[in-house]
């Protein structure tokens, strides 16, 4: 009867394990899928926001040329009519699937047309008459309703894409949502499978331990018996055993996951971040809601990507992949050139900035790029919860036997309750970012984690009201 349940619960497991493989790879697909016509949305927004771009260029040769009367401005004026065509035709192809968006692109192709026309016969004019001339066509204002005809145009056209965008990025979501929980489902259902053979073969083990125990205490005529259960009992040890390899192994996969899935999203966030940059360049009309609508997408992809890149950092020192190189460093130019990279930020909310150093520079026994990590985290959350109009000091001093980097702040300062938690992974504590920047609760812990790994300490002391200082302390280089 127990037999019979045995293999009635593996029978459900290796089907239940068959339905969540399923849904999770249809979930997979579905989620690629969504991804593809976002980005897909992106790039129809990019091509007719740089067809416009190319009209304007078109319109900027001509009118270099009427005033000039040099052939030069006409280059930029001819190659943007060639790219002008070029790009008709890719945002085509990319909206042959939207009717509403090719009637926009028809009655987008007749206004360039006629404002190319117009374009072309002022120049005519200004070469067999004179600028005067010229000017008798541009006051017809045909080029300038033709103008106003290709911005309406595409306006209605970003305006469909960013109702397209709005309703793919919600199936995207939904679809993303979903995988995690069927993922979330399956580990659960993996680790609750996983409990209950522990506890069956702990079970078994306690049984067999007592059955060994009872035969002890038989004559030696049952040794037989003995040799068969101790048999027995070796069996269920490498059982054991195998189970704990697939513990091991299972562990392994899931920071596998981990850097699968953060190395994923890696790729379409710097897609994301590149049509930012390339609308914020391309983009010369917006108005102010949508600049700070692209302001704040912008910070938010910022956002995630550094918490994907926190994330990878951990997975790799979990998983042990250190390529620590130890050399000789140059720790006062390297600290140099990572503040060289938060005066920007430290700028913009008003913070200066101070490095105080020996005249000679120091050297360490230690790897490079763990320093770079090291002090870039420290800055970070040094500007990060600075009061704006204060102080960021960044000491460099040496011993005998070590270089000791103090990195103080004028923050809000940390309780003395919470400095125990302060190197914890994923800890938030109390105190806020002051310009309300994003923190993940990762930095520090990695930093932690880095530190150690050098064989260096780190210290915090704080202030509530006064701000912390993180002391570093590294050994001297032998040279």
């Amino acid at each position: 009867m127990i037999k019979r349940v045995h293999q009635t619960l593996l029978l459900v497991s290796v089907l239940l394990t068959i339905f969540f493989s399923i849904i999770i790879y249809n979930s997979l697909q579905e989620k690629e899928e969504n991804e593809r016509w976002v980005i897909h949305t992106f790039e129809v927004i990019q091509k007719a926001t740089t067809l416009l771009s190319e009209l304007k260029d078109a319109e900027t040769g001509q009118r270099g040329y009427l005033l000039t009367g040099r052939q030069e401005y006409l280059e930029p004026y001819k190659n943007a009519l060639q790219n002008i065509d070029s790009e008709l035709i890719e945002l085509s192809k990319f909206t042959i699937d939207n009717t509403k968006q090719q009637e926009n692109i028809n009655a987008l192709k007749y206004y360039i047309r006629k404002r190319i026309a117009v374009l072309d016969s002022t120049i005519k004019v200004y070469d067999k008459e004179s600028l005067e001339g010229a000017q008798r066509v541009i006051n017809t204002d045909s080029g300038r309703i033709s103008m106003d005809s290709i911005r309406s145009i595409i306006d209605r056209m970003l305006s469909e894409e960013d109702k397209l965008l709005l309703i793919r990025s919600q199936k995207l979501k939904r679809s993303t949502d979903f995988l995690q929980f069927s993922t979330l489902l399956a580990l659960a259902f993996i680790g609750l499978m996983t409990l209950s053979a522990y506890i069956t073969i702990s079970r078994k083990d306690k049984e067999n331990n007592k059955l060994v125990s009872q035969l002890r205490e038989y004559n030696m005529n049952l040794q037989s018996e003995v040799h068969n259960r101790t048999a027995e009992l070796e069996e269920k040890n490498e059982e054991l055993n195998r189970l704990n390899e697939g513990l091991i192994k299972l562990n392994a996969e899931k920071n596998y996951f981990l850097g699968m899935a953060a190395h994923d999203l890696k790729s379409p966030l710097n897609n994301v971040k590149g049509l930012i940059e390339l609308l914020k360049t391309s983009t010369k009309n917006e108005n102010n809601e949508q600049k700070e609508v692209l302001i704040h997408i912008d910070k938010s992809v910022t956002k995630m990507a550094n918490l994907i890149n926190d994330l990878l950092d951990i997975n790799k020192i979990e998983q042990g992949a250190s390529n620590m190189k130890i050399q000789s460093v140059n720790v006062t130019l390297l600290m140099r050139q990572v503040l060289e990279g938060f005066k920007k930020h430290a700028s913009d909310k008003n913070i200066q900035l101070y490095y105080n150093k020996p005249l000679s520079d120091i050297f360490v026994e230690s790897d490079k790029n763990y320093l770079v990590q090291i002090f870039d985290n420290l800055l970070s959350n040094a500007v990060k919860y600075t009061i704006p109009g204060k102080e960021v000091k960044v000491e460099l001093t040496k011993s005998e036997s070590e270089v000791k980097i103090a990195i103080i702040d004028q923050g809000m300062g940390i309780p003395p309750h919470e400095l125990p938690e302060l190197f914890g992974r994923f800890k938030k504590l109390s105190t806020r970012p002051t310009g309300g920047e994003h923190s993940s609760g990762l930095g520090l812990s990695i930093v932690k984690r880095l530190v150690d790994e050098l064989g260096a300490t780190i210290e915090c002391s704080s202030e509530v009201g006064r701000g912390s200082v993180f002391t570093l302390a590294l050994p001297v280089s032998a040279s």
